[in-house]
């Protein structure tokens, strides 16, 4: 299995170690190559919210050429594992940054068809509150991309480092990775992974949304070259 981490910061706390935990485990159940991308080192520029990359293209984005090589990892991965701690009760800035440049891949314009295969894993902590935002920021741009299955770990650790969370919780916290772990594998070893709820009503009503699309030629040429204007699926 392909998997690719979606770093959303460069501290390695307890986000980190979970996200090690979680990588041991997939690992040992089925081979898998990994490949990482570090933020914000691998994607330093902020959006500039240009609407470039919505109505000309994603090649006249400003950071095309950074953009474009997250893109192409993202395509090939079987798995997308999405980490970040909480800041501020969301996301940290630099993956913020990096959804913000994706907004052209939403279902509301240009998804792409191979996100439709994939599974994803968000994986949040905070030493107090505000993981539950911070996932659904999290999950909501992944269905938004078309990712087929997500699964979320999240964990209120009253920690700073993980060197100091309780005993109790790192069990909780094993518990939950090997279960999620497990899921992920089961899903992925089926001849054609199932597309939840979501994902397919978002295609349906941005399918409908398309049809009558006469402001951004941009994303309705590729709704309809892919075949999706007419009985084409991406699932």
């Amino acid at each position: 299995m392909n998997i690719l981490v979606i770093n959303g910061t460069l501290r390695k706390g307890s986000t980190w170690h979970i996200r090690q935990l979680l990588l041991e485990q997939l690992s040992a159940l089925t081979p898998s190559t990994i490949k990482e991308i570090s933020l914000p080192t691998d994607l330093p520029g902020f959006c500039a919210g240009c609407f470039q990359c919505i109505v000309k293209g994603e090649q006249f984005c400003p950071h095309h050429e950074r953009v474009s090589a997250i893109e192409q990892a993202i395509i090939e991965a079987d798995c997308i594992i999405m980490t970040s701690p909480v800041y501020s009760y969301d996301v940290s800035a630099p993956l913020k940054n990096l959804l913000d440049h994706f907004a052209y891949r939403w279902m509301s314009h240009r998804p792409h068809p191979s996100m439709f295969k994939k599974v994803a894993i968000t994986i949040t902590t905070a030493a107090g509150a505000g993981t539950k935002h911070t996932t659904k920021t999290m999950r909501e741009s992944l269905e938004f991309w078309g990712v087929a299955q997500v699964y979320s770990l999240r964990f209120n650790v009253a920690a700073m480092s993980y060197e100091d969370v309780s005993e109790k919780i790192k069990k909780r916290i094993n518990i939950n990775v090997q279960r999620t772990a497990k899921k992920v594998i089961t899903e992925q070893s089926k001849p054609k992974l199932k597309v939840s709820i979501k994902p397919r009503l978002l295609f349906k009503v941005m399918r409908l949304m398309h049809r009558s699309n006469t402001w951004n030629l941009t994303d309705r040429n590729h709704w309809d070259q892919l075949g999706w204007l007419g009985k084409g699926r991406p699932y």
